[in-house]
């Protein structure tokens, strides 16, 4: 956070990286080590930006916010700390309003990936910057993992099955700080 702040008035390539901090299942408590391993990861030249939300659809609205700060810039890869809250997903896929099932205000469903707002999203992302959800079945069949991919037309990487953490490594770089990546996701 300190680098962040620091960078915070520079117009360099950055990633982002979402998280929700209502998090009552304390799935993100430990998210600083994984933070630190990309951090470490990262060349010379380009950052990470955090981005915190209450729920999936704040947390769109502040990175319309960050890509207008950085308008010169897109991003170049993104982790969205998804979590699931009792099947559903704080970020992703729970009722818009209060969800008296989850508790869960606010996320973002399959319809809210498509239109005008989708595609102007797209274009917030560098070509083929890799989207990587860590988060309990995410990745299912016909989920979100998948509605999102087509939305921005980018490689979006999601566990099928429950998952504790994930890995992410930078395999390689491009001249456009777009990077390859792996993913390794742990499981319950």
């Amino acid at each position: 956070l300190a680098k962040q702040f620091e960078e915070s008035s520079l117009q360099i390539p950055y990633g982002v990286i979402l998280a929700v901090y209502r998090d009552c299942g304390d799935g993100f408590a430990t998210l600083h080590d994984e933070l630190r391993d990309i951090a470490d990861q990262l060349p010379k030249g380009i950052t990470m930006r955090i981005v915190e939300g209450k729920n999936g659809i704040d947390a769109i609205r502040k990175l319309v916010t960050l890509h207008r700060m950085y308008k010169d810039q897109t991003f170049r890869f993104a982790i969205v700390e998804t979590h699931s809250h009792k099947g559903e997903h704080i970020v992703f896929d729970a009722d818009d309003g209060y969800n008296p099932k989850t508790g869960v205000p606010g996320a973002i469903r399959r319809e809210h990936l498509q239109g005008q707002g989708s595609k102007r999203m797209e274009s917030y992302f560098a070509k083929d910057a890799p989207i990587v959800l860590m988060g309990c079945r995410s990745g299912k069949d016909d989920g979100i993992a998948d509605a999102l991919g087509q939305a921005v037309s980018r490689t979006v990487y999601a566990p099928e099955d429950d998952t504790t953490t994930a890995q992410v490594t930078f395999t390689s770089w491009n001249e456009d700080f777009v990077p390859r990546i792996d993913v390794k996701f742990f499981f319950n």
